[in-house]
């Protein structure tokens, strides 16, 4: 410990602000350039890709400066807390290659600090606080680039940096190997809903498989009362919904039951479906999903594919209103009122919902698994970085996690 010693961010981290890329020249996701890193796309603890931008690629030769690299740090510089956290995220090697927006900071350590640790000094609880001390703007709260570097904290000898970066990292590893077989999962299911919208409109509409549940509830009414609380930046972060008392609660919520699917009507661009598989009394989801529930429970698994299709997410967009490209929503009558595939029997329903449930249900154990790691990984981050605990000690304690 006496080896350690405080230091500013700003003298031992190159800390750059991402490029003004105009948005008129912005392509979408197939435009087969490379995605742009904008503060939309930093979410809490990592890089979320629902709403992709990316930049022509005959035109990464002017602003290769700002390729990210696998392992940066990148940190939203506008809005960088919300409620579920900072707004920060590893560069992981599907990440790699996006460029840098402005409004988005990137950090690299040097001589002195190493690339893995830095991760784990931006994830500490001090980081946060600092940011949350000296942030400026009512509207858009904002950090600015020399903010970043003025943060202070204690940095051990290179070689303990690496010995608790490795521990560390051995969780968030574990954590991107479920992350990605969530995906694979997911996209099965997914790819074997193949929909020919060409043919739609001989069968029904989504509206004939569900019922609108819209039973509205106050928790604030009930301060000391436990939510599960199901948010749009919950499900941006995680997937799984946040355990709250319900004064943490401001507005007025939805009621949530077992065998639902919520799919939002904000922003349809952006797919959010969701399907709450271990629902409490006290399950609530913000107004901004829509809460289906199939008529026969083996239709669960058809309904969540239909929804999460991009032949679904095309009609929303087409039924937003709102002059906002950040703020356009959907009528749920309209999202309710859209034809389901031709020649989809109840017998075609069911044979797909036998098949794709036992997936659903891996892909949501795995988000649980990943709960407890994280849980597992805060847990021992503070004493790490504050010396409080030894690494061999933390090394015993991720084995038996793992």
């Amino acid at each position: 410990m006496r080896e350690w010693r405080r230091v500013k961010l700003g003298d031992v981290a190159k800390i750059i602000t991402g490029y003004p890329f105009k948005s008129a020249d912005f392509e979408g996701a197939s435009g087969g350039g490379p995605r742009l890193c904008r503060g939309v796309n930093v979410g809490p603890g990592r890089l979320v890709w629902g709403d992709v931008r990316t930049w022509p690629k005959e035109r990464v030769g002017d602003v290769k400066q700002f390729r990210l690299e696998r392992d940066d740090v990148v940190l939203a510089m506008d809005r960088p807390w919300i409620e579920a956290g900072l707004k920060f995220g590893r560069v992981t090697a599907s990440d790699a290659g996006s460029l840098l927006v402005q409004r988005v900071a990137r950090l690299r350590g040097g001589d002195e600090l190493d690339q893995r640790f830095l991760q784990y000094v931006i994830s500490a609880r001090e980081f946060t606080d600092h940011v949350k001390g000296v942030h400026t703007g009512t509207t858009i709260p904002h950090i600015s680039g020399k903010q970043i570097a003025l943060f202070e904290f204690r940095i051990p000898p290179l070689d303990e940096q690496r010995r608790i970066a490795e521990v560390l990292r051995a969780l968030d590893d574990k954590i991107e190997v479920n992350r990605a077989t969530i995906s694979t999962l997911e996209e099965s299911v997914a790819c074997a809903f193949m929909i020919d919208f060409a043919e739609a409109g001989t069968d029904g509409v989504l509206g004939d498989l569900v019922d609108h549940l819209r039973a509205s509830t106050k928790p604030f009414d009930k301060p000391a009362d436990r939510f599960e609380h199901y948010s749009l930046p919950a499900f941006d972060a995680t997937g799984l919904p946040e355990h709250v008392e319900g004064r943490e609660i401001r507005s007025a919520k939805t009621r949530v039951v077992q065998g639902s699917v919520l799919v939002s009507k904000l922003n349809p661009r952006i797919p959010r479906v969701w399907i709450p598989s271990r629902v409490t009394r006290g399950a609530v989801c913000s107004t901004e999903f829509q809460v289906f529930v199939p008529v026969r429970a083996i239709d669960r698994a058809f309904v969540w594919a239909f929804v999460g299709s991009a032949a679904y997410r095309d009609r929303l967009i087409g039924a937003a209103t709102g002059t906002s490209g950040s703020h356009q929503r959907v009528r749920p009558a309209d999202m309710l009122d859209v034809a389901l595939p031709a020649n989809t029997s109840e017998v075609a329903r069911e044979e797909f919902g036998r098949w794709a449930e036992p997936r659903l249900g891996l892909a949501d154990h795995l988000r649980h698994e990943n709960h407890a790691l994280a849980a597992t990984r805060d847990a021992l981050l503070p004493k790490l970085m504050s010396g409080e605990l030894r690494v061999t000690d933390a090394e015993r304690r991720v084995g038996e996690a793992l």
